[in-house]
């Protein structure tokens, strides 16, 4: 009874805020990640135009997807920064990179029409964040020079890392992590 009528006020006092709260907007993000989406269907690649045979595709983890993560979670839960996640086809509308001050890209095929569009928003005084292998190919999976060409650095080509994460986890759970 003692929490009903706690609730009861609590309710009372949130209604009586109503005209108040309902016109809030969420501030707008300062920063961005782009979500991986082109690159999951290269991660079974290991050799040129041939695909691994996978049981389970979720037991399967890139090391860009994992970077995915711990930005976010090192951004949004620990800095307690308002983080956005984008998609490709986010970041080729210039309303949805305007906000921003930052954007995160870790996976390594990135559409030349997304890169164009970010390329343009660095231009423009936006702040560019890279992981090692980041837009280096396209969606179609062939190399691109477009980051390379927005930030003149030039990298070594590096393997795409993916982790069984079944395997890790049990590794994990022994000990002979």
């Amino acid at each position: 009874p003692d929490i009903a009528t706690s609730m009861n006020k609590a309710h009372g006092m949130i209604a009586h805020a109503e005209d108040l709260l309902y016109p809030g907007k969420r501030p707008a993000a300062q920063v961005g990640v782009l979500f991986p989406c082109s690159s999951f269907v290269w991660d079974t690649v290991s050799v040129p135009g041939e695909l691994q045979p996978l049981e389970n595709m979720t037991e399967h983890a890139s090391d860009y997807h994992a970077e995915v993560l711990g930005q976010y979670i090192t951004l949004a839960i620990h800095a307690n920064i308002q983080v956005d996640m984008l998609d490709e086809e986010m970041v080729l509308e210039p309303e949805n990179l305007a906000p921003l001050k930052l954007l995160v890209i870790t996976q390594p095929n990135v559409p030349e029409s997304a890169m164009r569009a970010v390329g343009a928003w660095v231009r423009e005084g936006g702040t560019l964040l890279t992981t090692s292998g980041a837009a280096t190919a396209d969606r179609l999976n062939d190399t691109s020079r477009l980051l390379r060409n927005l930030t003149g650095i030039v990298e070594k080509p590096r393997p795409r890392l993916n982790i069984n994460v079944s395997l890790s986890c049990a590794a994990l759970a022994s000990g002979s992590a």
